[in-house]
């Protein structure tokens, strides 16, 4: 190979290493399969040129292109989020739709620029040094002032995903049903993750044009697979936990993904068509609100929720339920399968909104707050430990997720070494040796380990009400008795309103203050402290009898 193919090939993979990096965001931190990329590439390429031939300077034409290519990555985004659409589907819908804009934006198939002045211009200066040096001048002034925008972007972006704002989005895909309960907006990261990502792209389709001195409508052929291969290559290479380190394996990829078909192209001894490279042509803060005062901190009434309205599916989950629970009260709710026992802590935690009646939170109604919008007064606990932490993120990470709960998320790096003494002394609390594990990934934990984790990182940001969802049921009996015995500790200690949801009886009474029971979707009886000291299980099954007038087995709770 020679000189100039070799400085060819590094010029056109660092071009698409900005392709790599759009895909990585999309594909890995948003987990979102985006085929946008195959128009925003284009896109990007057709608006510099046709901007620049018309008399715009190089760079705010560049500037335009990468935010047309936003443009298109917040259409994708709203056509999944506000819609429904399928992510894959969403994106085909938009690449479609971008290859008849781009021929409408350049107005013919192709766009030279040929005699016009580029990015490459800016820099000129360079070449009789580059010359000094035995290198073809202007092509490393290209490789140079591409890997020079390549460098500062991998850069920037790496601070972007390791602040506040960019955990949350890391979050956001890795497991969104965590992430909406530690306060994250996920559609408000799913727009600006796709936009960005496609900025990117749009960025890559710029330089190219003003790299190799045309735009076409067909340049974006193939890009998506272009970038998914230099994002596995490079995380083949160079495997790592470092997001950092994983953007620049992106680049590394891209490069050396370019230089192996350069090395393909000259042992056949002829330049093929590549699918990307076609010959020249002529991106939740609690409002501030006072609590009325009153001593009630949850006021459920009148609740009424049912799935598949006029459906042969048709459920009524809650019947007009009603329920008051004063604050710093600890109560363990029980009852048999579709009691309505989760859809309870949905309604109040906001994943579910109520058909009817009205939820209150220390006086503040909140019936129809979204679940981020709540989480500064609400956290919660689910009964799988896999989904109340992300697993491909570390200890410290997740924690700095659960930090930030309830208040705006910036781009202030996410944890500091601040939050790593506080991290240190509450997960110390745990006996578990965990708290000199901060940077290990939390997939490395048992179950118990995550679900005690999980347990602090509801109760590490303020908030008002804890919520524990079956949150021993996937546990061994000696973990769940660990993490139940925490759980009662932790309540105690903060002085916090829990409601614990679970299927044991023994549980329900040995924890604690109160006792409610849910049947078909309404409270069949609910118990204080002082009454159900002397209460034993058969109790328990004696009066849902007496009170509903009807027999329940002891299976139908699996009871502990």
């Amino acid at each position: 190979m020679s000189m100039i193919a070799l400085i060819g090939a590094i010029e056109v993979g660092l071009v698409y290493a900005l392709v790599a990096l759009g895909v990585f965001l999309s594909f890995r931190i948003l987990n979102f399969p985006d085929l946008t990329v195959d128009g925003s590439f284009p896109l990007g390429a057709a608006v510099a040129a046709t901007l620049i031939t018309v008399g715009w300077d190089p760079v705010s034409a560049t500037i335009i292109a990468i935010l047309s290519g936003a443009l298109a990555g917040l259409v994708t985004a709203w056509l999944n989020v506000r819609f429904g659409i399928l992510q894959l589907l969403a994106s085909i819908l938009t690449m479609i739709a971008l290859f008849s804009i781009n021929l409408r934006v350049m107005g013919k198939p192709n766009v030279s620029l040929l005699g016009q002045s580029t990015l490459i211009d800016y820099f000129a200066a360079v070449k009789p040094a580059l010359t000094n040096l035995n290198l073809p001048a202007q092509a490393s002034l290209k490789m140079l002032v591409v890997g020079g925008v390549v460098l500062v972007v991998t850069i920037l972006l790496g601070r972007f995903l390791s602040s506040e704002f960019g955990l949350a989005m890391r979050a956001t895909g890795a497991n969104p049903r965590m992430a909406r309960a530690q306060g994250i907006a996920t559609n408000r990261h799913i727009y600006c993750g796709m936009a960005l990502s496609n900025a990117l792209v749009a960025l890559a389709g710029a330089l190219f044009a003003q790299t190799a001195g045309f735009a076409d409508v067909t340049v974006g052929t193939g890009t998506i697979v272009v970038g998914l291969a230099a994002v596995i290559l490079g995380e083949t290479i160079l495997p790592s936990r470092s997001i950092l380190v994983k953007l620049a394996a992106c680049v590394l990829g891209s490069i050396l993904y370019r230089i192996a078909i350069a090395l393909a192209d000259g042992a056949s001894g002829r330049h093929r068509a590549d699918p990307a490279w076609c010959p020249q042509s002529a991106e939740s803060h609690v409002p501030t609100q006072a609590g009325s005062g009153s001593s009630a901190m949850i006021t459920v009434t009148a609740a009424h929720v049912t799935f598949g309205r006029g459906t042969p599916l048709e459920t009524r989950a809650l019947r007009g339920l009603d329920l008051t629970i004063p604050i710093g009260e600890f109560v363990t709710v029980i009852g048999s399968n579709g009691a309505g026992k989760s859809t309870l802590l949905n309604v109040l935690s906001g994943d579910t909104v109520p058909d009817r009646g009205k939820v209150e939170i220390d006086g503040i109604d909140v019936t129809r707050w979204s679940a981020p919008k709540r989480a500064g007064l609400v956290a919660r606990v689910f009964q799988d430990p896999m989904a109340g932490t992300c697993e491909a993120m570390s200890i410290e990470e997740n924690m700095a997720l659960a930090y930030a709960r309830g208040r705006r998320r910036g781009l202030a790096l996410a944890i500091d070494g601040q939050q790593r003494k506080v991290f240190r002394e509450r997960l110390s609390l745990l006996g578990l040796g965990l708290e000199n594990r901060l940077g290990d990934s939390m997939g490395l934990l048992s179950g118990g380990q995550r679900q005690a984790v999980s347990l602090l990182m509801a109760t590490l940001a303020g908030m008002k009400i804890l919520l524990l969802d079956e949150h021993t049921a996937a546990l061994d009996p000696r973990t769940a008795d660990f993490v139940l015995k925490l759980t009662q500790r932790i309540v105690e200690e903060d002085r916090l309103t829990a409601l614990m949801v679970t299927h044991s009886m023994r549980n329900a009474l040995d924890y604690g203050s109160r006792t409610v029971m849910l049947h078909e979707g309404r409270v069949a009886f609910d118990i204080a402290v002082e009454r159900r000291r002397n209460l034993d299980v058969p109790d328990l099954l004696a009066l849902f009898a007496s009170v509903r007038g009807e027999q329940l087995d002891d299976d139908s709770l699996l009871l502990g």
